[in-house]
């Protein structure tokens, strides 16, 4: 229920918005087609007997406001003054309504901070909520907090995830995938026993630094290092960036822990030896370089620059042995890849929801539009194409 109930109080205010618009034309149809809306309210409702005595006979006092403070005498001029004053009150109503629906996108903003993708706002407590559900943990094993479920489950929940909103399920598939399953299948019991409860019970929100500036995908290219003191520590410098949890608010948070890739060497055959290392909130040398703004798309998971200048790590914080970085990536890609799978596939069943809306919704010449052929065919295709997904 917590993971949906930002959904429905968007929808429940546009919906809103909605009706108020759609009763706004009624009224202002009613006006102007039945010749002015005291007359239609006169026709149309049919007073009791004796309500329409007093209001023929001017036995009513009407003070609505103070400068209405007299006696209706007949039927014309009783007429004549409700028809004044209901008129007066159906304008107001007219302008009530359409200020409402004006101003109805800043309300939604108001009310339901952090699920706007347009205003990029995360929504870190519902995150950490999910911890709740056993869904931040979901691959863990359930001796270190987790749920311990496989791959499937992990399709069914970034899923259901994206089809209601695909930048909080990336943020989600970012911490429980990047993070916890690399850290549950690579890292030493001892790792595990203590991190682990912390991530998978929302706690600790984590992240995964791979790319830099001039490095993604390949993973050879990267420059940030990483050099052994005499104690055992290791100390990190360098930049990546585009990092999906980087930060966790606008005041430049950075996430909780970060597992982080890094050359700390060459190998015998000339290639770059890369190692992982798990970079925590408050040690020195670790910070948010800048947070990504502007994005094309999944705006609403936060995306950052993260900053390793002189940064102490402790050497049981590295994990596995020197150089198994690659072995660690290549573990991980799989259900990586997956989940991002099983996002696009909730993406297309939500667009294809969308577009089946609006075109029962929309009327063209009389008729909807998803009764003509042409539209039917664009649903039929998208519908065959999400099917064979």
């Amino acid at each position: 229920m917590n993971i949906i109930k930002p959904l429905f109080q968007i929808s429940g205010m546009t919906l809103i918005s909605r009706i108020f618009g759609f009763l706004r034309d009624i009224l202002i149809a009613a006006c102007f087609g039945a010749g002015g809306i005291a007359d239609a309210f006169f026709v149309a409702i049919k007073f009791p007997n004796i309500f329409r005595r007093i209001l023929a006979e001017g036995a009513l006092n009407i003070s609505f406001v103070p400068m209405f403070t007299k006696k209706i005498d007949n039927r014309d001029t009783a007429k004549k003054f409700y028809r004044e004053i209901f008129n007066f009150l159906f304008w107001s109503l007219i302008l009530v309504v359409s200020i409402f629906e004006l101003l109805m996108p800043s309300l939604i903003y108001l009310f339901a901070p952090g699920f706007m993708d347009s205003d990029e706002k995360f929504n870190l407590d519902l995150l950490r909520s999910l911890g709740e559900l056993g869904l931040l943990g979901i691959t863990a094993s359930e001796e270190y907090g987790g749920s311990g479920l496989d791959a499937v489950a992990t399709v069914i929940v970034h899923e259901e995830l994206s089809a209601s909103d695909p930048g909080f399920a990336l943020a989600y598939l970012a911490h429980s995938m990047l993070f916890v399953n690399n850290l549950e299948f690579n890292g030493n019991d001892e790792q595990r026993s203590r991190i682990l409860p912390k991530v998978s019970s929302g706690e600790w929100i984590g992240a995964m630094a791979m790319s830099e500036p001039d490095a993604g995908t390949d993973v050879l290219g990267l420059t940030t290092t990483a050099e052994q003191r005499d104690d055992g520590s290791w100390v990190l410098n360098g930049r990546k960036m585009w990092i999906t949890n980087g930060c966790i608010d606008d005041e430049g948070t950075p996430a909780d822990i970060v597992w982080v890739y890094a050359r700390t060497g060459t190998n015998s055959k000339g290639r770059a030896e890369l190692s992982t290392f798990l970079v925590e909130n408050g040690m020195p040398g670790y910070s948010v370089g800048q947070k990504i703004i502007d994005k094309t798309g999944m705006r609403a998971s936060n995306t950052a620059e993260l900053v390793f200048e002189d940064c102490v790590v402790p050497a049981v914080n590295l994990v596995g042995d020197v150089g198994d970085s690659m072995i660690h990536m290549m573990r991980n890609l799989e259900i990586e890849r997956l989940t991002l799978a099983a996002m696009s596939l909730g993406i297309a069943r939500r667009s294809l929801h969308e577009m089946n809306k609006y075109a029962t919704e929309r009327e063209a010449f009389g008729s909807r539009i998803r009764d003509f052929g042409q539209m039917q065919r664009y649903i039929g295709e998208s519908w065959a194409k999400y099917r064979a997904m």
